[in-house]
C-alpha cells in the first residue's frame, strides 16, 4: 500500500530537486537574459506594476454603480390564525433590485489621477529595476572575467618563482650564490603561492556571486565580448541631457511627486456633497392569501354596567367577524347604553 505513494515522492524529488545542469561558455548578452527572466527582482518589479494596474481598477470603481440583488422566500408549515384572519398554508418567495449610482463626487478625481500617476511611476521603477538588474550582470559577469584573468597572472608569477627557486638551487649547490640567495627564492615562491589561492577565492566567489544574480550555476571559463561597450567619442554633456530626460528612475521619481501631489488636493474636496441617484425594484410571486372567519351569536346577553350613582347602563355585546356580504355582524346596530340616566329612571335609584 506505501509503494505508490513513495514511488511519487522519489519522482517528484527527481522531477523539482535535481540539480541543474552548470552552463559553460556564458556570453554577456545570455547572461543579461537569463537574469532578466530568472531573478526575483525583475518578477517583483513586473508584479509591483500589475499591482498599480489594479489600483487604477479599483479608484475607477468609484464612477460606476453599485447594484445589490436579494431574495427571500418564506415557509408557511401550518395554518396561522391571528386578528380573526386565518392564512392559509402557502410559500411565498420574494426578490428585489437595488442600484445605486453615483452623479458626482469630487474627491474621486484626485484619488483617480493619483492612481494613474502611481502606475506610470510603477512602469518606469520596473524599466529601472531591469536596467539595474542588467548593470549588476554585467559588474558580476566582469567580475569572474578579472578575477580569471588575475588568477592567470598569478599562476605565470608562481612558474616563475619555482623556476627562479630552482635555478637558485643549482646555482648555491654550485657555490656559485649564497644560501641567502636561495631563501629569498623561497620568499618569492611563497608570496606567489599565496596570490594564487587569493585569486582563486576571489574567483569562487565572484562566480557565487554571478551564480546568485542568474540563478544557475556557471562552470568553465568567460570570455570577454570582443566589441567595445561604449563608444570612444562620448559627449558629457549630451549624456548628461539625455540621463535627465530618458532615465526611468528619475521619470518614476517625477511621476510619484505628481501622484502624491493629486493625493492631497482629496482632503479638500470632502467639504463638496456628493450627488447620486438610487432606484429599486421588488417582485414576488404570490402574495398572501386570506381566509375570513364567520361567527355569528344569534342571541347576545345584555348586561349591566354602573354609570354613577344608582344609574346603570346596557350594554350589548357586539359580535365580530364580517358576513359573507362584507359587512360586520354588529355594524350599524351601536350599544343601547347612554351616558346621563333618564329621568324617569331617577325613581328607581334606590330599587337599583
Amino acid at each position: 500500500m506505501l509503494r505508490l505513494p513513495a514511488a511519487a515522492l522519489l519522482f517528484a524529488l527527481f522531477v523539482f530537486v535535481r540539480p541543474r545542469a552548470a552552463r559553460a561558455d556564458l556570453s554577456l548578452a545570455e547572461a543579461v537574459r537569463l537574469a532578466l527572466a530568472r531573478n526575483e527582482r525583475s518578477r517583483i518589479a513586473e508584479l509591483g506594476t500589475t499591482s498599480a494596474d489594479a489600483a487604477v481598477s479599483r479608484s475607477r470603481a468609484a464612477f460606476l454603480p453599485t447594484i445589490s440583488l436579494g431574495g427571500s422566500e418564506t415557509l408557511r408549515p401550518y395554518t396561522v390564525e391571528q386578528n380573526g384572519r386565518t392564512t392559509v398554508r402557502s410559500n411565498a418567495a420574494s426578490g428585489n433590485l437595488t442600484i445605486n449610482q453615483t452623479i458626482l463626487s469630487a474627491g474621486a478625481f484626485p484619488l483617480y489621477s493619483a492612481a494613474k500617476h502611481n502606475r506610470e511611476s510603477a512602469r518606469h521603477d520596473e524599466l529601472n529595476q531591469r536596467r539595474q538588474l542588467a548593470f549588476d550582470t554585467a559588474r558580476a559577469f566582469f567580475a569572474v572575467v578579472t578575477q580569471q584573468r588575475v588568477g592567470l597572472a598569478a599562476r605565470r608569477r608562481l612558474e616563475r618563482a619555482e623556476a627562479g627557486l630552482a635555478d637558485t638551487k643549482a646555482r648555491a649547490d654550485a657555490g656559485l650564490v649564497s644560501s641567502n640567495d636561495v631563501t629569498r627564492s623561497q620568499i618569492e615562491r611563497a608570496s606567489a603561492v599565496q596570490s594564487v589561492a587569493n585569486a582563486d577565492g576571489g574567483l569562487a566567489a565572484s562566480r557565487i556571486s554571478l551564480e546568485y544574480v542568474l540563478d544557475e550555476e556557471v562552470s568553465g571559463d568567460l570570455q570577454p565580448p570582443d566589441n567595445l561597450l561604449a563608444p570612444t567619442n562620448m559627449d558629457i554633456a549630451q549624456l548628461a541631457n539625455q540621463a535627465i530626460a530618458r532615465r526611468p528612475d528619475l521619470m518614476s521619481a517625477r511621476e510619484s511627486a505628481l501622484a502624491a501631489s493629486a493625493s492631497a488636493d482629496e482632503p479638500g474636496l470632502r467639504f463638496i456633497p456628493t450627488l447620486g441617484a438610487s432606484g429599486q425594484a421588488r417582485v414576488a410571486d404570490q402574495g398572501a392569501r386570506w381566509r375570513p372567519v364567520h361567527r355569528y351569536d344569534p342571541d347576545p346577553e345584555p348586561r349591566l354596567e354602573p354609570l354613577g350613582r344608582g344609574c346603570a347602563k346596557l350594554r350589548h355585546r357586539v359580535p365580530q367577524g364580517r358576513g359573507r356580504g362584507g359587512r360586520s355582524a354588529g355594524e350599524g346596530a351601536p350599544e343601547a347604553h347612554s351616558g346621563r340616566c333618564p329621568r324617569g329612571d331617577r325613581r328607581a335609584r334606590g330599587r337599583a
